[in-house]
């Protein structure tokens, strides 16, 4: 594997992560009682998390990789 390939590996982890655990927090205050909507709502906003996380990582990656890639090529 590249040096590119794994950073963006281990970048698209942290990203799942951080929508997991968003996701988890949401559903332990609903359950709570201390975030009052539906369950239809909640799993909009759960479905909206996850779609969001995902619409970051690949409209954002790109940063990455072209640093990746200036870096690859001054080593």
């Amino acid at each position: 594997m590249s040096i590119s390939r794994d950073i963006g590996n281990s970048v698209k982890v942290l990203v799942d992560f951080i929508s997991d655990k968003t996701k988890e927090n949401i559903v332990s205050e609903y359950r709570r009682g201390n975030i009052d909507i539906s369950e239809k709502d909640l799993r909009s906003i759960l479905s909206l998390i996850e779609s969001s996380c995902s619409q970051g990582f690949s409209l954002g990656y790109k940063e990455i990789d072209e640093t990746v890639k200036d870096i690859e090529s001054n080593v």
